[in-house]
């Protein structure tokens, strides 16, 4: 398992998780992600939340999943 990191961002602001999560693989943390955003997207959220920044253990950013990607 690795450890992956879930920053939320907007164009003006970052929330920068700096526990992390173990996943299997970059795919897990990707729908671990999507589902997040679901979650912000019932509560109203996503106008000052809208991407999810995943990065690996080292920092480097692995994948990104944006709002606009939740009907995929």
């Amino acid at each position: 398992m690795h450890r992956y990191h879930f920053d939320v961002r907007n164009e003006f602001a970052a929330l920068a998780d700096k526990r992390g999560r173990h996943c299997d693989s970059v795919l897990e943390a990707m729908v671990l992600a999507k589902s997040a955003l679901v979650v912000l997207a019932e509560d109203g959220s996503l106008e000052s939340l809208p991407w999810i920044e995943i990065a690996d253990e080292q920092g480097r950013i692995v994948a990104t999943v944006r709002v606009d990607e939740l009907k995929n």
